[in-house]
């Protein structure tokens, strides 16, 4: 039987409001200890269902909170395919993290073309606030980010609300960057798999960006603030981001059609003042050693020989990821 779960959103400086927020537990399911739940609820930005899923590790004490990673996926995926997929849970069990898998765009809604290209619309919402007067009802992924799936998290008294970290997969990677720019000083650390770290310079973001917000010389604004790249550029003189890992496939067919561009973010971090530097196939404890002095405003990317694009390569280095943001999730 479905249960439905209510509780009153607190104010918070990115709260929408103290709104009643309801979720409806759909399953759950026993992983390494904890437990995995899907839930869904009716999102007031994107005016549409939508279902997320939350892992949750076996408590350590009656009332433990945990620190949590938001998992942003990638193109074509529901918020099943990184939960399903990952590898995540022995790592994110052993050190006692718990991990969101919210939606990559509304469902169902009904607008001009959402279903018609698998770059662009239903389940590519690319994680922006569209301006087209076709898409601007449903398509605002930014707000549902950056405001409501908080007030979604604050149903779950096991988490830490105050360490929280991000990464994702491909346009989820672009996703995190954005989120770690647009707001450095709300998430401990940042990691990505294979992002599209330059979308205005790749195929896909340029035929989204278009039709979400129209010519990029009449919307320079919307281009450049939802590029990582461009966003990280026009950063300068703010606060720097949180310590960031970016891992990238050296077989992956998108980055080999230049779609992902992640040496255009670390030229961009350089030129902004991080310390940057690129790392090709290390070994686990060799990444570790370097990532030791990683530190708010550290730009590390790593180059894996033989990877492509897919969950087998996200699983391959998934608990090196875990880890990483575990140091950051567990400091004081």
């Amino acid at each position: 039987q479905k249960e439905v779960i209510q509780k009153k959103s607190e104010n918070s400086k990115n709260s929408l409001s103290s709104t009643m927020v309801s979720i409806t537990r759909i399953k759950s399911n026993k992983v390494c200890g904890g437990q995995l739940k899907k839930f869904s609820f009716e999102s007031s930005t994107l005016s549409c269902t939508s279902t997320f899923n939350i892992f949750l590790p076996a408590p350590s004490e009656p009332e433990s909170k945990f620190p949590c990673i938001i998992y942003l996926s990638g193109l074509t995926c529901t918020p099943d395919n990184a939960a399903q997929k990952a590898h995540l849970y022995p790592a994110l069990a052993e050190h006692g993290i718990a991990c969101i898998f919210p939606d990559t765009s509304p469902r169902d809604v009904a607008c001009e073309g959402d279903k018609a290209d698998w770059a662009f619309g239903e389940g590519a919402g690319y994680y922006v606030n569209a301006t087209d007067e076709r898409y601007r009802k449903h398509y605002r992924m930014w707000d549902f980010l950056a405001q409501e799936l908080k007030q979604v998290m604050l149903n779950f008294a096991e988490l830490d609300m105050t360490k929280i970290s991000v990464m994702g997969h491909s346009m989820g990677g672009h996703g995190a960057l954005l989120l770690a720019i647009h707001f450095p000083t709300h998430f401990r650390s940042v990691s990505t798999f294979a992002a599209m770290a330059h979308m205005t310079a790749s195929g896909p973001g340029l035929n989204a960006y278009k039709k979400f917000f129209g010519p990029a010389e009449k919307h320079t604004h919307e281009w450049r603030f939802f590029d990582a790249t461009l966003a990280l550029e026009d950063s300068k003189g703010t606060d720097k981001i949180a310590p960031c890992l970016m891992d990238q496939g050296n077989q992956d067919d998108f980055y080999l059609s230049e779609d992902l561009l992640p040496e255009s973010f670390v030229k961009s971090a350089s030129s902004t003042g991080y310390s940057t530097s690129t790392l090709h196939s290390p070994s686990p404890a060799e990444l570790e050693q370097h990532l030791e002095d990683a530190t708010r405003g550290s730009v590390t990317l790593v180059m894996r020989d033989g990877y492509d694009h897919s969950y087998f390569y996200v699983s391959t280095f998934a608990a090196e990821h875990i880890k990483f943001h575990a140091k950051f999730l567990k400091a004081k």
